[in-house]
């Protein structure tokens, strides 16, 4: 079952290297950059930096030649932006959500440094590896039912960004819109708004304009999830 389990030690080990870098002044002035952007500025990153976001929200976006841009990743403080296009076949974006903050790294110094302390380098590979895993996952999608689809997204989108951490209901904040739930989705925003009134009428939600209060989130993960989500029949095209 996904949970945000990932994306805290992903925040931790991240934090760690930062604390590294600010007690060496030197190496931080030579090595890393601060970079701002505004609400929708875009980035591309490339393989001569490695890109951390400092505060905000960014969503990866990814598009194959002539077909529209499909998020993938929402990403938050002390994350990785990444990563980068293996090919000229597509093209990977990072476009900011919120105001936000992002340092670029260079590459051969953050290697150098991971080689020297691999424990680093190790957990590192581990997040890549259940980052992956949610790729796979993701592609699964492709056999659920559209209602039942932007229910498992909406709970992987709320993991993605730890809201649950330490609180069962909480409010959603207004970039996670029902349109970029139906991006992720791959669904029409009618579909988003139905399985919203649904959840709604069920008592897992309340929708009031713009804002969404998620009341139970556990029973909402069980209901969507079952255990195992991606494989229950009730969750199978039929």
């Amino acid at each position: 079952m996904l949970d945000s389990l990932y994306v805290q030690e992903e925040k931790d080990l991240l934090k760690k290297i930062l604390v590294y870098l600010s007690q060496h002044k030197d190496l931080y002035y030579k090595f890393v950059k601060e970079h701002e952007v505004q609400r929708n500025h875009t980035i591309s990153t490339n393989n001569e930096h490695f890109y951390v976001i400092k505060s905000g929200v960014f969503v990866t976006e990814v598009a194959l030649p002539n077909e529209k841009k499909y998020p993938h990743f929402l990403l938050t403080d002390y994350q990785v932006l990444g990563p980068h296009p293996v090919n000229s076949d597509h093209s990977i974006t990072h476009r900011a959500l919120v105001p936000s903050t992002y340092y670029s790294i260079d590459q051969e110094f953050m290697y150098a440094h991971f080689y020297a302390q691999p424990h680093f380098f190790k957990e590192l590979l581990d997040i890549i590896v259940k980052k992956q895993s949610i790729l796979t996952q993701k592609l699964s999608l492709l056999h659920i039912k559209p209602v039942a689809k932007v229910s498992y997204i909406l709970c992987l989108l709320i993991s993605m960004l730890s809201l649950e951490k330490d609180r069962n209901s909480f409010e959603l904040p207004p970039y996670l819109t029902q349109s970029l739930v139906s991006n992720f989705s791959r669904v029409n925003k009618y579909t988003v708004t139905q399985v919203y009134q649904q959840l709604t009428e069920e008592g897992l939600i309340t929708s009031k304009g713009r804002k969404v209060l998620i009341n139970d989130f556990k029973r909402l993960k069980a209901e969507v999830f079952n255990d195992f989500p991606l494989y229950s029949p009730r969750l199978m095209t039929i």
